[in-house]
């Protein structure tokens, strides 16, 4: 390097540069001079930048001592395009100034890239050219402007976060259905993130998680996870599991928690992957997942954003499926009001409903035809106001009686006018409270005219009154007659049996007559019964030693307990003795039939009737008990068939009950329960036909 001249290295206390001879240059060198103890950093370099000089305030910014003469620039400075530029040493050869720029890199004894404001002034010694390099540590400042340039930037990030937020708010508002709430979720996420795919999930029925909508994803991949089970060890149904969000931001992380899924193919396996729950009120609707093509890191605007997005997504598809349940019960509503407005406008029984202030809000045709009017004159007004005095009145009362206690009222038969005069039409009514929340609203009507019916059960029942006792007379006669034939010695063995075969068949026909008449009394209101005290093993024995006559060894009579009962004798034998005679007639002809009895219960007595043989149908018997029936196929062999039905109504006028079972194991069996004291015998006599 050349000399020059006297100008010495930096000692460490110098408050002035070194003398130099510059004449031609004395005016810079004066610049130079001044400034050497300001707390400007200074260095004189010469043409191949090496260190001359330099000042007490360079040597504390760059955190040197002593450096030795020659030291480097670059090296004092730090590595940076400043040691590779021709400007400087141009400046120095031309003696012409270097405008201001800015440097920067390592230096030693630093930390970090330091970042230098420097220029410099030509300056000639006698050894040569020198300039004089004028630097400033810009570092903190530099760190400062940076620190308020991501500042700025992170709050234009938020702002803009912000802004896709009320967009995606926007969108979410005016999505009715799950798949544009869907739609409107994965177009931001996709677009805003710069993802490559996503999808939205949600829990069906069957607890699985089924795909609502995707877009990026190839058809391969979905199908293949159109529907996926909620224990699956993977990304998406972890999140819904445990709901708490997924980031693997690398294809290493995605491997280090799913080794076993990491090797099945995955549309972007060299990308990252988010996947985040949707909470809504304490529970998981489904996931939202995220699929980017390149790994990914995720700072906490990205993270905050997702978890935004998440929520509102949420949110969203809540309201939707809210919406869509209420309009498809809306809808289902709808069409079950038509078709229940369609049946009961075309149902042939009358329907109504009443509120609970008894205004009509409903009339079927039906009804409205049961009252002489059209159903316009119900709509909205009262039952008094419609049915002429006393009805509306009276019904009103029944009406409100319902309301009031909740219980419905069954099949009350009513009266109506008919279409002429003196000519009424009957009806069965019931009505019941229609309930709602433990609150009734009203009363529901429902009415069946029977007019019909009662005019043919009044005629039938006349008819058979009047066939039984004008029956009865000339059969009396002829039993008469036979009876005093027979006593005649003078008529021989044929004409003596055949008397005896009229006499049987005339018990036989006033047996007939008496079951018409006893189902004549049933009709028509009951068995009219004469009770007083009886001992029911006394009664049963009667019954025994009857059937006895007609099947010798055949009936058997067990039992026990206390036998006393308040009945009317008469009818009960008359009901045991029907027993008695349908289990020898349909029973094994050579089994016993056993009548047996218990008076053990305090309230009750107990008789069965027990007979062996074939079983007898559940169908047969089901409707063993009705009137006119008898044997499988329902043929009267014996009779009219009404010997078991009049049975059950005795039981019945008595406060009691009978019923039957059959079975191959042990045989069938007709028990019969009885009060010892009837709660509410019909005790008044039956209106003659």
């Amino acid at each position: 390097m050349e000399d020059v001249g006297d100008l010495q290295p930096f000692d460490g206390g110098a408050s002035a540069p070194p003398a130099l001879d510059l004449p031609q240059h004395a005016a810079a060198w004066g610049i130079v001079s001044a400034l050497w103890s300001a707390p400007v950093g200074i260095v004189l370099v010469d043409a191949d930048l090496h260190v001359v000089a330099m000042n007490e305030a360079l040597a504390r910014m760059a955190a040197v001592e002593r450096p030795p003469r020659g030291l480097p620039l670059a090296t004092l400075l730090g590595r940076s395009p400043l040691s590779d530029t021709r400007e400087l040493r141009r400046a120095i050869e031309r003696r012409e100034a270097m405008a201001e720029c800015e440097v920067g890199g390592e230096v030693p004894g630093l930390r970090g890239t330091r970042r230098w404001l420097v220029s410099a002034a030509p300056i000639r010694g006698d050894g040569g050219p020198v300039a004089a390099v004028f630097a400033s540590d810009v570092t903190e400042a530099r760190r400062i402007e940076e620190w308020a340039e991501r500042a700025d930037a992170e709050a234009e990030r938020s702002t803009q976060i912000l802004l896709r937020l009320e967009a995606v708010s926007t969108g979410l508002a005016e999505a009715e259905s799950p798949a544009e709430v869907a739609r409107v979720i994965l177009e931001a996420a996709v677009g805003l993130l710069d993802a490559a795919a996503g999808s939205v999930s949600r829990v069906d029925e069957g607890g699985e998680l089924e795909v609502l909508d995707a877009v990026g994803y190839p058809e391969r991949a979905l199908v293949a996870w159109r529907r996926y089970a909620a224990d699956l060890p993977a990304p998406l149904a972890e999140a819904y599991r445990t709901g708490e969000p997924i980031c693997l931001e690398s294809p290493a992380a995605f491997r280090a928690r799913y080794p076993r899924l990491a090797r099945a193919a995955r549309p972007f396996e060299q990308g990252a992957t988010v996947a985040l729950p949707l909470p809504a009120r304490g529970r998981i609707l489904g996931v939202v997942g995220i699929d980017f093509a390149e790994p990914r890191a995720f700072d906490e605007a990205d993270r905050a954003f997702m978890l935004a997005l998440a929520g509102a997504c949420a949110q969203a598809l809540e309201r939707a499926w809210a919406f869509e349940r209420e309009a498809a019960l809306r809808a289902e509503a709808q069409r079950t009001a038509a078709v229940l407005d369609t049946m009961l406008s075309s149902a042939p029984i009358g329907l109504a409903f009443v509120d609970r202030e008894l205004r009509f809000l409903h009339v079927n045709a039906v009804f409205a035809a049961a009252n002489l009017q059209p159903p316009t004159a119900f709509a909205g007004r009262r039952v008094e106001e419609v049915l002429a005095p006393p009805a509306g009145e009276q019904l009103a009362a029944l009406w409100r009686d319902v309301l009031e206690t909740g219980r419905p009222a069954l099949e009350v038969e009513v009266e109506r006018p008919g279409e002429a005069p003196g000519a009424p039409r009957t009806w069965l009514e019931s009505w019941y409270p229609v309930m709602l929340g433990g609150s009734a609203l009203g009363v529901g009507i429902v009415a069946r005219e029977i007019t019909a019916q009662k005019r043919a059960e009044a005629i039938r029942g006349h008819l058979l009154g009047i066939v039984g006792h004008d029956l009865r007379n000339p059969l009396s006669a002829v039993q008469g007659h036979a009876s005093l034939l027979l006593r005649d010695r003078r008529l021989a063995p044929e004409q003596q049996r055949r008397l005896s075969a009229i006499v049987a068949s005339v018990h036989r026909m006033d047996r007939m007559i008496g079951d018409l008449l006893d189902y004549t009394r049933a009709n028509a209101g009951g068995f009219p019964l004469e009770p007083s005290e009886q001992r029911l093993d006394a009664l049963l024995r009667v019954v025994v030693d009857e059937a006895e006559a007609s099947a010798p060894g055949r009936v058997r009579l067990a039992g026990g307990g206390d036998p006393r009962l308040v009945c009317d004798p008469g009818r009960l034998e008359q009901a045991i003795s029907n027993l008695v005679g349908n289990a020898l007639r349909h029973g094994d002809p050579v089994a016993p039939v056993v009548v047996t009895w218990d008076g053990a219960a305090a309230h009750e007595v107990v008789v069965s009737v027990a007979n062996r043989g074939a079983p007898i149908p559940p169908e047969v018997l089901a409707r063993v008990f009705e009137p006119f029936r008898q044997g499988a196929a329902g043929a009267r062999r014996h009779g009219l068939g009404l010997g078991l039905f009049i049975a059950r109504e005795i039981a019945r006028a008595h406060g009691g009950s009978i019923g039957a079972t059959s079975t191959d194991a042990a045989g069938t069996v007709f028990t019969v329960r009885v009060p010892r004291r009837p709660a509410n015998p019909v005790t008044r006599s039956a209106p003659s036909p």
